[in-house]
């Protein structure tokens, strides 16, 4: 492929050509949790709006203003997002529920950013900056409480497709070759391939993706997968879906059509990938069950899934005082509430079972007035990500006969 990047000072139309270059770009941090919604950038003619998607019914919701805006993605409690804000192709901040005015984060006069992503435990935010006549980009780290920016190396590609994994240890990123091809700013590039490293941009592998072009790399929520997009190397063909293992091993295609696919993102329960094909589809993990949900016009793509909850109490089994919490990651649990005692475990994904054991004053109560109701508060804490309470009010009734 052979692109030019040019300053953005020198004419309007210089700057339209470095925007079809940058703006279909993807990232994403997908923490485990209860799915939400998709994120999306619609295409208007080179104008980008951000959508949020229903993954179940396929409505939509614009939730960009005026400004031309892409290659989003949300933060780990899926409460803000972070985005590309162009005219200056400059990374911002926005809630969600509207609360405060969005909040430019860089402002990079010769550089362009691109893929930003979260940080699991939510403390920074990851994106690539490239400067004019570059063929590379650097990947710097910026801390969301202030500070400085944190370089992590320097990577060959305009748009580095950045992920991180789960427990926040490890990044992948989209790197390739890079040759001159006469102009100023004018290269050819080859060999895209998926490079893994430790979250401080060290010890870099590549992924042995068998021969393939490979972009835009998504882990699982447990950090044992990614998916991605690919085709043969230095052929044209759509480019189709793919997951293997961080290595590259077990390494299986999961779409085959005409259209192809590309910006697949992992669900946060793990069990479906979203991707772009003519709009958003969604499939589960292993390739079946594939079906479009969200047309969108041509140039239109995912950018992520948000994270609803970080886990979820369901109903309290009343005959044998049992709360069960529907976890989707690996963490340490701990139950409290007046009147029980405490308690705390580590868990695997899946249903965890709480035996509430009420203190004596509660278990009186009970006898007595036959229905008590007191808030119990679950705390999870998912390895490398953000901690989380949620509190429920727990209503208990024991029948006439057992008083």
């Amino acid at each position: 492929m052979t692109v030019m990047r040019s300053a953005r000072i020198f004419a309007v139309s210089i700057v339209a050509v470095f925007i079809g270059i940058s703006y279909c770009q993807t990232s994403s941090a997908t923490v485990p949790g209860q799915n939400g919604q998709l994120l999306i950038t619609e295409d208007d003619q080179g104008f980008g709006t951000l959508l949020l998607g229903d993954p179940v019914n396929g409505s939509e919701v614009k939730i960009s203003g005026f400004a031309s805006n892409y290659g989003a993605s949300f933060s780990p409690d899926g409460a803000s997002i972070g985005y590309i804000q162009n005219p200056g192709d400059q990374l911002w901040t926005k809630r969600l529920d509207e609360a405060g005015f969005p909040k430019q984060v860089t402002s990079e006069l010769s550089g362009y950013v691109s893929s930003p992503v979260f940080t699991p435990d939510g403390s920074s935010i990851l994106y690539g900056v490239g400067y004019d006549f570059d063929p590379g980009s650097e990947l710097w780290e910026m801390p969301l409480a202030g500070g400085k920016a944190v370089s992590l190396g320097y990577w060959t590609n305009y748009n580095l497709d950045l992920a991180i994994s789960p427990d926040g240890k490890r990044l992948a990123l989209v790197t390739q070759n890079a040759e001159p091809c006469g102009g100023r700013g004018c290269y050819t590039f080859s060999d895209p391939r998926i490079v893994v490293m430790e979250r401080d941009g060290s010890y870099p592998r590549t992924v042995d993706t068998d021969g393939l072009d490979v972009y835009n790399p998504s882990f699982s929520p447990d950090g044992s997968r990614i998916a991605f997009s690919g085709r043969p190397a230095g052929s044209n063909e759509p480019t189709q879906i793919y997951s293997s293992n961080p290595d590259g091993s077990r390494l299986n295609q999961l779409t085959s059509t005409e259209s192809g696919g590309s910006y697949p993102v992992y669900s946060p329960d793990g069990s479906e990938i979203a991707y772009s094909s003519n709009g958003v589809r969604i499939m589960d993990a292993d390739g079946s069950n594939d079906r479009g949900i969200i047309p969108l016009p041509e140039g239109s793509y995912l950018n992520d899934w948000q994270r609803k909850a970080p886990f979820v109490i369901k109903d309290v089994k009343r005959r044998r005082l049992v709360l069960p919490v529907r976890v989707f990651g690996k963490g340490d649990i701990r139950l409290s509430g007046r009147g029980i005692r405490s308690s705390a475990r580590n868990v695997e994904p899946g249903t965890a079972r709480f035996k509430l054991k009420l203190r004596k004053g509660q278990r009186k109560r009970l006898r007595v007035r036959g229905k008590i109701s007191f808030k119990v508060k679950v705390r999870f804490s998912p390895e490398g990500a953000l901690p989380n309470s949620i509190t429920k009010r727990v209503t208990l009734r024991v029948s006439s006969r057992a008083r």
